[in-house]
């Protein structure tokens, strides 16, 4: 509460009058790591989202945002705290950050310091925050090395942190956050930095700015913002025909939770495996475009075993009918492919299979199956995110058993060679596929950050 004092005439004799006014109390009430949209609608309508995260990595650029009340233009000092592991400094001690191109402990604005860089239309949306972009990591080489090793050695391989704010020279904020007066967020679920892509998942953002910088060196400008929009079959939820990629999160979350689903499900779990499985995925649907190779019937190779039925489909695009055979026993529990290896040649049609031997028909495999199950069900590869994604990593995982030992061999141009040999059979586009091998090595900073070399 506040103090007026006023004063009034009362028949010839000023009088003052003290009367009590209600006074807005200042308050923090959160604080949070974050990625950055941007909005643009037009040149002078623009702004941006905000999106809380709940982990990162080491080097990665992130945004602080500091939300208040009744704060605005006053300074208020950020620090980044270790919460409740001795890992990279001791607990509740401040951490190394990179601040305005340099290293810092803490970072001191005034709220309402990102009104300036919106559209006039927005400015009020961003008066009560504070918003900065930081680094979380030392400035010096050898100090984010020891990062990383103290990230490797620590039982969760990864560090937990929290943001305290204090509002400099103002007594009497209110904060809602926990620990030392109330002036830690993130304290009782910490933010999450490890030292790379190791052991975790994707987030949403993470793969827009993989998919993104990919687009980029590739020099894809006509189609940068394409995503699985081509063909005849396709995944409706996760199709985009209008607007930027980034302005289709939802779709690309699902792309991403699902892709997270599939490489903890197959031990696709270092970053060099990921590195591969994401290389090999991405020229295999040109360029995360397509989950149908679109043949017809005119000009499907005559090697194609089954024919323009089981052409390529599904995130690892699966070829040959008995390829689609094994799957289907995968996920359904069958013994069809039994049948099939016991009985046929190598790499026979099945069709051919069928036409010529009794004992395959008699013992399950039948015309009618193939016919009205199998052909629909291979459909499921380029139609069904969970099949497109399931399929590529049981081929490349349990199919095709060495392809996890080639992966694990390193990132070299042999390395990517000996990959796409287990993984397609042959060498196909082997100059595209070790470009985006380099190139997605490249955006994980493998080189300095990851502990699993």
């Amino acid at each position: 509460m506040g103090t007026l004092v006023i004063t009034a005439a009362i028949e010839g004799n000023d009088q003052q009058f003290e009367t009590t006014t209600p006074v807005a109390p200042l308050k923090v009430t959160d604080a949070y790591f974050a990625y950055r949209t941007e909005n643009r609608r037009s040149a002078t309508n623009f702004d941006f989202t905000f999106e809380k995260i709940d982990n990162g990595i080491i080097s990665q650029k992130l945004y602080v945002v500091v939300k208040t009340e009744s704060i605005k233009d006053k300074n208020i000092k950020i620090s980044i705290h270790t919460a409740n592991e001795n890992v990279l400094t001791n607990i509740d001690a401040p951490i190394k950050l990179i601040y305005e191109g340099s290293e810092a402990e803490a970072a001191e604005l005034q709220v309402g310091n990102y009104s300036d860089k919106v559209s006039e239309n927005h400015k009020k949306k961003f008066e009560d925050q504070t918003i900065f972009e930081v680094t979380l990591q030392p400035e010096n080489d050898e100090d984010k090395q020891k990062w990383v090793q103290a990230l490797s050695e620590s039982a969760n391989k990864r560090a937990f942190l929290y943001i305290k704010v204090e509002v400099m020279n103002k007594s009497g904020v209110e904060y809602s956050g926990s620990g030392e007066n109330n002036q830690c967020f993130l304290y009782d679920k910490p933010f999450e930095l490890a030292a790379c892509y190791c052991n975790r998942d994707f987030t949403v953002e993470e793969m827009i700015e993989l998919i993104y910088h990919l687009r980029d060196e590739e020099r894809f400008r006509t189609f940068r913002d394409s995503f699985f929009n081509l063909k005849a079959e396709y995944i409706s939820a996760i199709r985009i025909t209008s607007g930027k990629i980034i302005e289709n999160k939802n779709k690309v979350r699902l792309f991403t939770n699902e892709m997270n689903v599939m490489f903890r499900k197959f031990n696709i779990n270092t970053c060099k495996r990921k590195i591969h499985m994401v290389a090999q995925m991405y020229l295999e649907t040109e360029q995360f475009r397509a989950t149908y190779e679109g043949r017809t019937a005119t000009n499907v190779p005559s090697n194609y075993r089954g024919g323009v039925d089981f052409q390529g489909r599904g995130m690892k695009q699966i070829t040959h009918n008995y390829n689609y055979l094994a799957y289907y026993d995968y996920v359904n529990n069958t013994t069809y492919y039994r049948i099939y290896d016991r009985h046929s040649t190598t790499e026979e049609c099945v069709e051919a299979l069928l036409k010529r031997s009794e004992v395959a028909r008699e013992a399950g495999l039948t015309q009618d199956f193939y016919d009205k199950t199998l052909k629909p069900f291979g459909k499921n590869l380029s139609e069904n995110l969970f099949h497109a994604f399931n399929s590529a990593g049981w081929f490349s995982t349990i199919y095709r058993r060495q392809t996890l030992t080639a992966m694990d061999a390193g990132l070299e141009r042999s390395n990517v060679r000996s990959v796409t040999r287990a993984i397609n059979g042959g060498e196909n586009d082997i100059d595209k596929r070790q470009n985006y091998t380099r190139w997605i090595k490249e955006f994980f900073k493998y080189d300095t950050t990851c502990i699993n070399k």
